[in-house]
């Protein structure tokens, strides 16, 4: 830790996020969201780069017909990229 020599000022790997989130309340709302985040993206400067992906589903609560229809649930689906130079 003391030695200057191996030290290096660029943060390759430093910082790099994952994120997982699951969210539900049981058979009407599921909602999952998955991200990433790599700050030092290309090596010497910092360029930012992401992305995530999400899915959620609603349902009806109040139908009495089953959620196969088309009128009694929907889905999301998502994804989104980025890229930010410094």
């Amino acid at each position: 830790m003391l030695d200057l020599d191996a030290w290096r000022p660029v943060p390759t790997g430093d910082g790099q996020s994952l994120s997982v989130r699951a969210q539900s309340n049981g058979k009407y709302y599921q909602a999952y969201n998955l991200s990433f985040m790599e700050p030092w993206f290309g090596g010497k400067k910092p360029n930012n780069f992401s992305f995530s992906l999400y899915y959620n589903r609603y349902e009806n609560y109040y139908s009495s017909k089953t959620a196969e229809t088309a009128d009694d649930f929907f889905k999301i689906y998502g994804a989104s990229i980025g890229i930010e130079r410094g």
